[in-house]
């Protein structure tokens, strides 16, 4: 259905108990309607443990999760078909810390922020074929002179943010290797983190009606929606 937005809400208990499977309530709301609808659909037990923010890509909402305590995935939800999936990382990922999910053109990204400080060179993996664990290809972002940054992610065609140790975001062009200051810190502060990271969006003149049904919920449970 065109125009048709859809809220996910992903509710477990707020005393967990590790030695029984863990049971999850889906529930998604359609905007323009007063109510939640239950959805029935296996939720995989990585729900759980999401790290990051969600981005979207060719129908599903995607997040960085932990099957076990060695084993990274991405959960997936087609917001469509109302169903999860899992997705293999590259073998060579064994933790979700420092890493962040992105889009790349039409693909899945994964970008490790963790050897920025040390080498100027942030690697970063690429599923060139969606939801093939083959089709990861490693990649790297070269020659930011810089003593600290963080990559918050990729912006138009070959340009990357970047966040440096003053604050600043900065946009690096891939093809000539070059920087340039997009969005200037506040002169004389020393600021690290200053954005979380960033998010791809387009700009929509709809409005989106009934969010009434967005309360909040106190009942003794946990959600992410």
């Amino acid at each position: 259905m065109i125009n048709q937005y859809k809220v996910l809400a992903l509710i477990y208990p707020l005393k967990l108990d590790y030695e029984h499977p863990i049971s999850f309530d889906v529930e998604v709301i359609v905007l323009g309607m007063d109510q939640w609808r239950r959805v029935n659909t296996r939720v995989p037990t990585s729900a759980l443990f999401l790290c990051g923010s969600p981005i979207f890509l060719r129908g599903s909402i995607h997040w960085l999760g932990y099957r076990s305590v060695i084993s990274v995935v991405i959960l997936a939800f087609d917001v469509h078909e109302e169903v999860f999936l899992e997705m293999e990382v590259p073998s060579a990922i064994v933790q979700a810390s420092g890493y962040s999910l992105h889009v790349h053109g039409e693909s899945l990204c994964l970008l490790d922020n963790r050897c920025s400080r040390d080498s100027g060179a942030v690697p970063f993996w690429v599923m060139k074929q969606y939801g093939e664990k083959q089709s990861w290809c490693k990649q790297f972002i070269i020659e930011i002179h810089d003593h600290s940054f963080r990559v918050l992610g990729f912006w138009k065609e070959d340009k990357i943010l970047i966040e440096n140790i003053d604050g600043e975001m900065v946009s690096y062009d891939r093809k000539v290797r070059s920087t340039k200051v997009v969005l200037a810190s506040e002169e004389g502060t020393y600021r690290v983190s200053k954005y979380d990271l960033a998010i791809p969006y387009m700009e929509c003149l709809v409005l989106l009606k009934g969010s009434d049904g967005l309360e909040s919920r106190v009942d003794g449970s946990s959600s992410n929606i």
